[in-house]
C-alpha cells in the first residue's frame, strides 16, 4: 500500500535519524532488503534529498499505517537524543517489535519507555567509524557488533551479522562501556595523535607529499600486524629497544622547535610503565628522559 506521497506501508524497517550512522545504514539494509526500508528525521521531505534513497523512502512523520508493519526499528541519533527521539514511538502499540539504538557508551535502558509498550528492546553498536553520509554497503563487512539488551532481539542481529560477514560480542552494559571506551582510543585518540604528527611534518617544512600520504603506509602497517598479533607483540622503535639516545634527541627536537614535547614523552611512559611489553631499564630510562626535560 502506497500514499499519494509516496510512502509505502509495507515497510520491515524503520530508521530514526538521518546521520552518518542512520543514512549508512539504510544503504546497508535496502541492500539485502531491497524496498523495506523507512528514513525518519525532522527535515522536510522536500528538503531531503540523496541518490541513494528511493523516493517515499523517507518521511518527517510517522502514522499508524507506516508503523503498523515493522519489524524492526533502529534509533540512530547522538546520545543525549536518545529519549527524546524514542517519544515519537511511544504513540503506537509495539508488542513484539525490536527496537534498537546504536550508540557506543549507552545500554539498552534508554529505550525502557519503548520497552514498556512491549517492544524487544537493546542496543546494537557497530565497532566502525562513519565519517560521513551514507557509506556504502561494503563499510559494514566484517567488523566487530556490540549486542545489550533483550535476548529476543538476537535472531533478526544474527542474521545481520552473518550478512555482513561480521563478528557479534554479546556484553553486559559495563562490559559495553569498556569496549566503547578501548574504540575511542583506538579511533578517535589514534586521530589527535596523528594530528601532531602532522604538525610535526608542517612545521619542518616536509611538504612534498602530502602529510596523510606520508603517514598512511605506517597506520596500514600497524593495522595489518594488529589483525595478526596484539600491541605488545607488534610494538617496534626507540622506547622498545630501550634507545635512549634516540628518545633524547626525539624531545630535544621538539622542545627546540615549540613541538608536542610533553605529548612525546607521555606517550614513552605509557609503553615504559606497561608490563605487557617489557622494555629493558624502563624505570632508568623514564628517570633520564623526565629530567632531561
Amino acid at each position: 500500500m502506497t500514499t499519494s506521497d509516496g510512502i509505502n506501508f509495507n515497510k520491515r524497517f524503520l530508521i530514526v535519524g538521518p546521520g552518518n550512522v542512520g543514512t549508512s545504514l539504510y544503504r546497508l539494509l535496502d541492500h539485502h532488503y531491497p524496498g523495506t526500508v523507512q528514513l525518519y528525521g525532522r527535515v522536510e521531505a522536500n528538503q531531503f534529498q540523496s541518490q541513494y534513497v528511493a523516493e517515499g523512502d523517507y518521511s518527517n512523520f510517522l502514522t499508524m499505517e507506516m508503523v503498523a508493519r515493522l519489524e524492526v526499528i533502529f534509533v540512530a541519533v547522538p546520545d543525549d537524543y536518545i529519549r527524546e527521539a524514542t517519544r515519537k514511538l511511544l504513540l503506537f502499540k509495539q508488542r513484539g517489535r525490536v527496537v534498537l539504538h546504536t550508540s557506543g557508551a549507552l545500554g539498552s535502558a534508554e529505550l525502557e519507555a519503548v520497552a514498556r509498550r512491549g517492544a524487544h528492546c537493546g542496543c546494537l553498536h557497530p565497532m566502525q567509524s562513519f565519517p560521513q553520509k551514507f557509506m556504502p554497503p561494503e563499510h559494514w563487512r566484517e567488523i566487530i557488533f556490540s549486542f545489550e539488551g533483550d535476548e529476543a532481539c538476537l535472531p533478526f542481529v544474527e542474521e545481520l551479522k552473518e550478512k555482513t560477514q561480521s563478528h557479534l560480542l554479546k556484553l553486559s552494559e559495563d562490559q559495553k562501556i569498556a569496549l566503547h571506551i578501548a574504540g575511542v582510543f583506538t579511533a578517535n585518540y589514534t586521530t589527535a595523535l596523528i594530528s601532531l604528527a602532522e604538525g610535526i611534518l608542517i612545521n619542518a617544512g616536509i611538504t612534498e607529499i602530502p602529510k596523510n600520504q606520508i603517514l598512511a603506509p605506517l597506520l596500514k602497517g600497524v593495522a595489518h600486524n594488529l589483525s595478526k598479533a596484539p600491541s605488545d607483540r607488534i610494538l617496534s622503535g626507540p622506547a622498545q629497544r630501550g634507545d635512549i639516545n634516540v628518545l633524547r634527541k626525539h624531545l630535544q627536537y621538539l622542545r627546540m622547535t615549540n613541538g608536542p614535547a610533553d605529548t612525546y614523552l607521555d606517550m614513552v611512559k605509557v609503553l615504559l610503565n606497561n608490563p605487557r611489553f617489557n622494555i629493558p631499564n624502563s624505570a632508568k630510562i623514564e628517570e633520564i628522559l623526565t629530567k632531561f626535560l
